[in-house]
């Protein structure tokens, strides 16, 4: 009985583990524009110094959810202005060094607020990393490796309401 041959050899033109672009989430049609409070300032575009890449919001990732949301409701009344024009209901924000989006929904109006998106992102970072991923239950905002001053968000190239978290130290 002859053995069974290998396989043949997969040849991939891009990465076989690809993220695929996301479908949008709704079916209000673009182009999408941040509003100030989340948009990357990006003054000089070829530099790689993470202070020129920032909101006008500084928030530290690492900290407790709940002292981030009184401190923005207290800082200003922009908070509850829609995070986007159009507005969306929700939206997907990604990271480079998560495994997951983290999906930002309405709260109490018809449409995502800039409350909405920092609370969201905020939170979701605070959990705890699921067992397939780490043993040590860490919580999510550890695998920013240092990174966890919200910088702002741009889009992305994976969906019409997809949106990339930037970060620095």
């Amino acid at each position: 009985m002859p053995l069974p041959s290998a396989p043949p050899a997969l040849h991939y033109s891009v990465s076989p583990y690809a993220r695929i672009p996301l479908p949008p989430q709704n079916n209000i049609i673009g182009p999408f524009s941040l509003h100030p409070l989340l948009r990357v300032v990006d003054s000089f575009p070829s530099s790689l110094d993470p202070t020129v890449h920032s909101s006008s919001v500084d928030i530290d990732l690492s900290s407790s959810p709940d002292a981030i949301r009184t401190a923005l409701i207290i800082a200003t009344a922009e908070m509850f202005a829609p995070a986007t024009q159009p507005p969306l209901p929700s939206m997907a924000i990604t990271h480079p060094l998560l495994p997951w989006y983290i999906i930002v929904h309405r709260s109490v109006s018809d449409h995502v607020t800039v409350l909405d998106v920092l609370d969201t992102i905020c939170r979701e970072l605070s959990t705890t990393v699921g067992d397939e991923y780490r043993s040590d239950r860490r919580r999510r905002f550890e695998l920013l490796q240092g990174r966890y001053r919200f910088r702002g968000l741009r889009e992305a190239q994976r969906g019409e309401d997809v949106w990339e978290l930037i970060t620095s130290r």
